[in-house]
């Protein structure tokens, strides 16, 4: 592999740890304000958050390449 390829995997790889992260302190901060039950809740509020901002991006990304062969078969 080339030298951007791998600037471009480590840049990921630190996108990819500043998330995991963020996560592990959102649960910390809710662990010491009430211990695992609110672990447990914030747990699943920040799954599902996660989950529907994947789905809408797939939605989103969807409708975009439905438009971009709409498009391209106006024109050829």
């Amino acid at each position: 592999m080339d030298r951007y390829t791998w600037i471009a995997v480590g840049l990921l790889l630190f996108i990819f740890g500043g998330i995991l992260l963020a996560f592990f302190l959102y649960l910390r901060t809710a662990y010491k304000q009430g211990g695992w039950k609110n672990v447990r809740r914030d747990f699943l509020i920040a799954v599902i958050v996660l989950a529907a901002w994947a789905l809408t991006r797939v939605i989103e990304n969807h409708q975009i390449e439905s438009f971009k062969k709409t498009v391209e078969s106006w024109f050829k």
